[in-house]
């Protein structure tokens, strides 16, 4: 039996009302540092918890243990064999979900990042955030709407009509919106305003959605292999 099981449905259920209510302050453009911490921390103590189930059920190791990561894969490594070091050969299928997980197979850093910003704010000041301006653009209500140009590259929009008039031809790329044709006279460009963490390029609100449903299902897919035979759904 994992240990950890209704502790860690208890810090995500916590944490579902706590976004709730950092949402209402982040709409009021404003963060609630502390609130912010406790979320951080308690996602992290998810991954920690997690790890600890896995390495009382394969290896009885009740000593500390953390869940392992590492931007490249020799962190990761390293960090397994402090943490878990005989996963692998007890149990290549969780070994596998773990990996999977990390930057340099996912391509995507959510983890790494969520365990940079928990030690920060743990040891050394609340998260600090920033104000930053987003250009977007909008064209009818259903042809085409871009939140945030920056993150488009190489995108051409061609031979497109809004009530029987043809739309401009125009190419995105990096941010900039370059004109092939026609006039930008059906086009909306929108400006607002996100709040993200500071000197990093993550909108906070969107963030932390993410990183509770990937550790939704990362708990998930850790508690079929252990010991549960059924999988929750979101």
């Amino acid at each position: 039996m994992c240990m950890n099981h209704e502790d860690i449905n208890a810090l995500l259920e916590s944490s579902k009302k706590q976004k709730v209510e950092l949402d209402k302050k982040i709409s009021k453009r404003e963060v609630d540092k502390v609130l912010l911490k406790n979320l951080l921390e308690n996602y992290r103590s998810v991954l920690d918890y997690l790890a600890i189930d896995i390495g009382n059920s394969i290896q009885n190791k009740s000593t500390k243990i953390y869940f392992p990561y590492g931007q490249k894969e020799n962190h990761f490594k390293k960090s397994i064999k402090r943490n878990l070091p005989n996963l692998k050969l007890k149990s290549i299928r969780l070994y596998d979900i773990i990996e999977q997980r990390q930057p340099f197979k996912s391509r995507d850093s959510w983890l790494t990042q969520l365990c940079e910003l928990t030690n920060e704010a743990k040891h050394n000041n609340l998260t600090k955030t920033e104000k930053d301006q987003k250009e977007g653009l909008q064209i009818g209500r259903k042809v085409l709407r871009i939140k945030d140009l920056s993150k488009i590259k190489g995108l051409t929009f061609l031979n497109n009509y809004l009530g029987g008039e043809k739309l401009s031809d125009m190419k995105i790329d990096n941010g900039k919106v370059t004109k092939l044709s026609g006039g930008f006279e059906k086009i909306i460009f929108t400006n607002y305003e996100i709040i993200k963490f500071h000197g990093r390029d993550i909108e906070i609100s969107p963030y932390l959605e993410k990183v509770h449903n990937e550790i939704f299902r990362l708990k998930n897919e850790i508690y079929y292999h252990l010991d549960t035979g059924k999988v929750e759904f979101l």
